[in-house]
This record gives structure tokens, sequence and C-alpha cells, in this order.
């Protein structure tokens, strides 16, 4: 806490007072990042499925860009790293900030597939859980060695691979909506 105090120009007492413990400073710090987060995740909501997706692309240069944002990220990767421990207070938070994220992130694929902009036979809660892994794994990497990982590098070649993977592409004669109608009607959706 000393080095957070120093840090924004404060005592240490006075995070105490404001706060009360390490673990309700942490939390709050958490508390916005989730709201980025949440405001991440529902951007361009007018857009098709497979945008949506794409989009999340442009958190790499959000972070890159912006000291403060990778700070507080840094932060909710060690928070989320002491909440694997099921004794650790925000435990649950955690637990259910993930569902979240998957859950959003899994709803904008089957949006996709709806309006035809993704393949109807595509996993939407693994693929949400590929992504999201990746988007962690990455930042984890990119904080631990910044000189050597190119964060924007990395998420633009990872979600360009995604898309052209995930891009449903009709048959001739046929709609790519009419295609993952058919999809989603068989069941391999």
């Amino acid at each position: 806490m000393a080095a957070i105090a120093e840090r924004i120009g404060v005592t240490v007492p006075a995070i105490t007072h404001h706060f009360g413990t390490k673990n309700a400073l942490f939390t709050a710090v958490v508390a916005v990042t989730d709201s980025l987060d949440e405001i991440r995740m529902s951007r361009s909501p007018d857009d098709c499925g497979l945008n949506r997706v794409s989009a999340l692309r442009v958190w790499a240069r959000e972070l890159t860009s912006d000291s403060s944002l990778a700070n507080l990220s840094r932060l909710t990767v060690v928070m989320t790293a002491e909440a694997l421990d099921d004794d650790f207070p925000a435990h649950a938070h955690f637990v259910n900030r993930h569902r979240r994220f998957r859950q959003r992130l899994g709803e904008s694929i089957k949006s996709g597939q709806s309006d035809g902009s993704i393949r109807g036979d595509v996993d939407a809660a693994t693929t949400a859980c590929e992504v999201l892994s990746f988007i962690q794994g990455a930042s984890l990497h990119w904080f631990l060695d910044p000189e050597q990982i190119d964060l924007v590098r990395i998420y633009d070649s990872y979600f360009d691979r995604l898309v052209s993977d995930l891009r449903a592409v009709p048959a001739p004669g046929e709609t790519a909506r009419s295609r993952n109608r058919r999809a989603l009607r068989s069941g391999r959706a």
C-alpha cells in the first residue's frame, strides 16, 4: 500500500481510512476495471457478431497506449491469480466475473451466427473461452516482458486468424444466414 500511496501522492493512513484494507482497495480497483471491461465487451452493439468479436483487438492498443489502464489491468491479473484460492475474499467475484465475460462473448458469437456473419457450426461457449484465454495469456506475457512482446501485433495476428476461421462462407446459391439457420436447426451449432 505504501507504493500505491506514493504513486498517487497520498499517505498510507489516507488510503486505509478510505478503503479500510488492502483487499478493499484492490476490490475497488477491480470494480473500475470490471466497468471498463463491460464497456469494451459491449462496444458496437448494432454491429454484426463477427465485427463485435473482432473489435476486441482494440484492447491491445488501449492497453499499450494508456499506462494507467495498463496498471489497473496488471493489478486485475494479480487479483485474479490470488482468487484461484477458494479462501480469497473475492474468489466468488472473480469466478462470476469470468463467467459473465464468457457469457457476453458467447452471446456475441451466437448473434453472429444469427446474423449470418459467423459460421453456424461454431461452438460459442468454447470459442468464447478460447478468446478470453488468449486475451489474458497475451496480456500476461506483455506485462512480464513489454520490451519483447508487441501486444498490438500479437492481437492483430490472433484476431485476423480468428475472424477468418469464424467467418461464414456461404455455399454457391446459399446465403450465410440460411446456412447458419440450417446448422442451428440440425444441432451442429
